[in-house]
């Protein structure tokens, strides 16, 4: 009879180790499972790593196993003692006759992910128990509550991506699942496609609109109008009765952002909006502001103004807010990012800043797949843009900070004013002013081409084109007209006169220069 190898790891079994969560005869019989069957191992490694078993016997046979599997070998009992040699563990973990007593504790490999589940279950609640310990003994020692709360989202983060992962599916399953649901869509004539309108349909005939899951960066440089755009994107989506949207703005405070919000509703101009001296003689711009805050007061558009969020308070407070739109009723639809290089970091010493950026993105991209929904990142733009010679049309290639960006976002999309720029006019002589373009630079899911809108700076607002057929080298009839610099000897009296939400925009060298004092970026 072989007599049993008492390993000095059982020791931290005892104690008060032993009250811990865990399910050490189903480790056992998970281990048995991978040790014996062929196809128990590659079941088991997607769902639960070597540091999750309360055993320190089974911790150790899963390193080695896991050592083996990537290594492109067929993970079977004799590999593993080997291997467990070599590392000097064979003994530690109770050697062959460890392995005498596991073997026979299972008949199959049928509950290998079952079990998985329920070891990496028991590992969670250990951690979480040791974590909250932590977090309280930190507290009595008056350390820095942000700093430990930091600690604790970061536990969360990490622990979340425990679990099943999607599996390999046979292609002609997925096209069936696919065709069902166009046929389903066919036969509704009230069914929404697939894709959610950005509220453009100039936008979205390129994009077929912003799909769950999607990652969809917004790079322009400073005065392009990218916080406008994602606001209105924010709002379109939001008027609509059955969807929410949450807005991170870590560039303004709530009330900032949301004065964007009033002067986009209600036509107010946002220079008059901040000039309360002036609102307390205009009760109609004031009446327009109620209405306009009345019709906003019925969307779910939630806005968080934290300062330097980190990625794990931004998926803390994205699922809670998933969470509480799902009790109303109303779907967690868009997420708005503004913007990107202003989130901090958790990130490990020795990281430059683009390698932080480049974890940022990342992160945000499993966001969208985990919440199944788009995520509009704002993103800056490099100083390249302005070194550069003729239009200064941006490119991918200036992504600031650019890391991985563009390869984590499905859609790359460029905001660009010519009129910014000094170019006022197109080859054919025909005005720019108030033209912006949306630049498609990358589109996973179709082309890439450009889409012209208006852009009322006074308002922040981004419309459709009178004409569609508009372009940057073309005709274009109805380009707003700019009223004549004498128009503009009483800058006061010419604001009084202005209709709210007008499309006029200021000339170079009127009282009031767009160029150097822009309402809404």
């Amino acid at each position: 009879m072989t007599k049993a190898i008492e390993s000095p790891l059982l020791k931290e079994l005892t104690g008060l180790d032993s009250l811990k969560p865990s399910a050490v005869s189903i480790e056992k019989q998970l281990i048995s499972a991978c040790l014996f069957f062929q196809d128990g191992f590659p079941k088991a490694i997607d769902l639960v790593k070597a540091d999750h078993f309360f055993d320190p016997r089974n911790r150790l046979i899963f390193e080695a196993m896991t050592s083996i599997f990537n290594s492109q070998r067929e993970v079977e009992l004799y590999l593993v003692a080997e291997e467990m040699t070599k590392r000097g563990t064979l003994q530690e973990a109770g050697g062959m006759p460890y392995f005498q007593e596991l073997r026979g504790r299972v008949s199959s490999s049928f509950y290998v992910e079952d079990h998985s589940l329920v070891v990496a279950e028991k590992y969670i609640a250990r951690t979480g128990i040791e974590v909250a310990n932590n977090f309280s003994d930190a507290l009595l020692r008056n350390e820095d509550v942000f700093e430990q709360i930091d600690g604790l989202e970061n536990w969360i983060g990490g622990v979340n991506g425990i679990g099943p992962d999607s599996k390999p599916e046979l292609a002609g399953d997925i096209g069936d699942r696919y065709l069902q649901k166009l046929e389903e869509f066919a036969a509704d004539e009230n069914a929404e496609a697939p894709g959610l309108s950005s509220g453009y349909k100039s936008l979205d005939r390129v994009t077929t609109g912003f799909h769950p899951g999607d990652l969809i960066l917004v790079a322009a440089r400073p005065a392009m109008g990218k916080t406008a755009f994602a606001m209105g994107l924010g709002r379109n989506v939001a008027r609509r009765k059955d969807k929410g949207v949450l807005i991170f703005n870590l560039e303004m405070s709530k009330d900032q952002c949301h004065g964007r919000n009033l002067s986009a509703e209600s036509g107010v101009p946002g220079n008059r909006l901040r000039d309360w001296s002036r609102l307390r003689k205009d009760k109609v711009a004031r009446d327009l502001m109620h209405e306009a805050n009345a019709k906003i007061k019925t969307w779910s558009l939630f806005i968080d103004d934290t300062p330097g969020i980190t990625l794990s308070k931004v998926r803390a407070k994205a699922r809670e807010t998933a969470r509480k739109m799902a009790k109303k009723g109303t779907p967690l639809s868009m997420i708005i990012i503004d913007y990107l290089q202003l989130m901090g970091t958790n990130a490990k010493k020795g990281q430059n800043r683009e390698q932080e950026v480049a974890g940022i993105s990342r992160g945000l991209k499993a966001l969208a797949k985990e919440l199944e929904v788009p995520v509009i990142a704002l993103s800056q733009l490099s100083r390249a843009v302005e070194a550069r010679g003729g239009d200064k049309r941006p490119q991918l290639s200036d992504l600031r900070e650019s890391g991985s960006q563009e390869q984590d976002a499905d859609m790359v999309m460029f905001l660009y004013r010519p009129e910014y720029y000094k170019i006022t006019e197109d080859e054919q002589g025909n005005s720019l002013l108030g033209m912006a373009e949306v630049i498609v630079g990358k589109n996973r899911h179709g082309g890439a081409r450009d889409v012209i809108l208006q852009f009322k700076s006074e308002t922040g607002v981004f419309e459709e084109l009178d004409n569609p057929d508009f372009s940057l080298t073309g005709n274009h009839p109805s380009a707003p007209k700019t009223p004549a610099a004498a128009d503009y000897n009483d800058t006061d009296s010419w604001l009084e006169d202005l209709p709210y939400g007008s499309s006029q925009h200021f000339p170079e060298g009127s009282p009031v220069d767009l160029d150097e004092n822009i309402p809404f970026d």
